[in-house]
């Protein structure tokens, strides 16, 4: 015999008189209700944290975490990539107690390392020979690579030449055999990409 919804509103009510009669019933539905609840809001708080953590290690669409690139050919190339995309970076010595910053833009691999050239005829020439300790600071859009180094002249013939043919512009004004030509290779290297948090060090 099939029941209809009068059979089932009927069940209702008198499953309802019951737990009104019997007030331990009634109380212990009463308290696993509220445990129910209080699991429940629980749940949507840890979410909630949850949620907001993730979101404040993120800025822009990257992470603020900092990675370290291992070795040295990686970071070499890393750092060699953003300089040269960037196309002019600029590099501060100290001139007796006063800082110096001015833009450069020659940049070489040889041999394995990052190097940059300029004249020994330049007051910059002469502030590196007091104070081989430099920063270097490039912007690429919205990143920017801040670079603490130490130079140390490369008197190499061949690491002149390769220098002048990766630059050809400079070619007018340098010979590698002339007592002009600097090249410097970046040492001792400390460079992190401000924005992304990556670190790179030789």
């Amino acid at each position: 015999m099939a029941l209809g919804s009068s059979s089932f509103l009927f069940v209702d009510r008198r499953f309802l008189e019951i737990i009104s009669a019997n007030s331990y019933l009634k109380n212990l539905i009463e308290t696993v209700m509220k445990k129910l609840l209080i699991v429940l809001l629980m749940a949507i708080s840890v979410n909630a944290l949850a949620q907001g953590k993730q979101n404040d290690t993120k800025s822009n669409g990257k992470a603020k975490t900092e990675v370290k690139v291992k070795s040295k050919q990686e970071s070499v190339q890393s750092v060699y990539k953003f300089l040269k995309e960037a196309g002019v970076y600029y590099i501060a010595t100290i001139d007796g107690d006063r800082p110096q910053l001015r833009p450069f833009g020659s940049l070489n691999i040889y041999d394995g390392e990052l190097e940059i050239q300029t004249g020994h005829v330049k007051n910059v020439d002469h502030q590196i020979q007091k104070n081989p300790n430099v920063c270097i600071v490039a912007l690429k859009g919205h990143d920017w690579i801040r670079i603490d180094a130490t130079l140390k002249e490369d008197t190499r013939i061949k690491a002149k030449e390769a220098m002048l043919e990766t630059m050809p512009q400079l070619k007018s004004m340098y010979k590698a055999d002339d007592a002009n030509t600097a090249v410097y290779m970046l040492t001792k290297v400390q460079a992190k990409n401000m924005t992304t948090g990556e670190v790179y060090e030789w």
